[in-house]
């Protein structure tokens, strides 16, 4: 990585899940070396930007702080929201993010029939649209299996896609 970085004419943006504190020697040089060449670091805990600038002597003026997770919202009633979307009178379990096979949409479908027996009001939306690679080498294999499915479990009525990215 730092031989790309060094050949590279564009301005350098890195940024870091996790830093450890108290680096070991080889950690220390390894990443001083990254940021040396980077125009800017970004760190998502405030912590890290205090461990970069006094265990790894890292330019402060070169580290961004922007906080990991989502923002916290408050809860409010769904009864507005579900009749806006027409889900009036439905208990919803969703997922969502892009569609791959490693995320077990299909243990949920295959579950479905036992919850719907239970609870007939349940819907399961799934939400996002097939991760850009897995469509590049299997096009929509995995969503289309899904799809035959919930035809097969008869489901029709208890799952609902929404092929968009949020």
């Amino acid at each position: 990585l730092i031989p790309f970085l060094e050949a590279l004419e564009k301005p350098v943006v890195i940024t870091f899940h996790s830093v450890l504190s108290s680096p070991d020697p080889v950690r220390k040089k390894v990443v001083r070396a990254l940021t040396k060449r980077c125009d800017a670091i970004i760190v998502m805990a405030k912590k890290a930007t205090e461990i970069l600038e006094k265990d790894y002597e890292v330019d402060p003026k070169k580290i961004y702080f922007i906080p990991h997770g989502a923002p916290s919202i408050p809860f409010a009633a769904s009864k507005k929201a579900k009749k806006s979307l027409g889900l009036e009178g439905r208990k919803v379990i969703s997922t969502f993010g892009l569609l791959s096979r490693n995320k077990g949409v299909e243990n949920m479908i295959d579950a479905l029939p036992q919850i719907v027996k239970k609870h007939p009001e349940v819907l399961f939306l799934v939400v996002g649209e097939t991760h850009p690679q897995v469509r590049k080498h299997d096009g929509e294999t995995y969503r289309n299996m899904l799809l035959k499915k919930v035809e097969e479990l008869k489901l029709k009525n208890h799952v609902k896609f929404y092929n968009k990215y949020l």
